[in-house]
């Protein structure tokens, strides 16, 4: 069963010292299939250029198994999309907020005076909320760029980890 897989993806190490890291993941605890192996690990043990990835893809990307096989992740995708999440709600709300200012000068043009504290109050909070999103979409998109040139740093460091003088592993850390 093994033969046709090492066939397409030749290995880069001995079988037994693979087999042996991989039951090292899970006496320590690992949870590989929910979170994926490193593709930086895999590409240590295997030939899976076949695969299709890029040629720079992250050392630390994640590579799906058993449920989650064929799909991958990494962890500033989930904070690129969180920043976009919370601009779409800001935006909504803006939205909102400008819907309730073209009524009100439409019923102000009508001579109808329908600014209640009431209504007050629901403008003020949905210009909280415009502000309040606001703000994070402008944090969670500086986390993303942060996360992602520490993540270039990073994969370099590890992809590249026995050329380096120590200055640099440092520098890189």
């Amino acid at each position: 069963m093994a033969t046709v897989f090492m066939d397409k993806f030749p290995l880069k190490r001995p079988l037994n010292l693979i087999a042996r890291v991989f039951n090292s993941f899970f006496k320590k605890g690992e949870e590989v299939y929910t979170y994926g192996l490193e593709h930086g690990w895999l590409d240590q043990q295997m030939d899976f250029k076949e695969l299709g990835y890029y040629e720079d893809t992250p050392y630390h990307f994640r590579n799906g198994l058993g449920a989650h096989r064929g799909k991958g992740s990494i962890e500033e995708g989930f904070l690129m999309k969180d920043a976009f999440n919370i601009r779409v709600k800001a935006e909504r709300y803006y939205d909102l907020l400008m819907l309730y200012g073209e009524q009100l000068k439409k019923k102000q043009e009508e001579g109808k005076d329908e600014f209640t504290s009431e209504l007050y109050s629901q403008i003020a909070e949905i210009k909280f909320e415009v502000c309040a999103f606001s703000r994070l979409t402008i944090v969670s998109f500086y986390s993303f760029i942060e996360r992602f040139i520490n993540c270039v740093g990073h994969s370099y460091h590890l992809n590249n980890d026995q050329k380096l003088s120590n200055q640099e592993v440092e520098l890189l850390k």
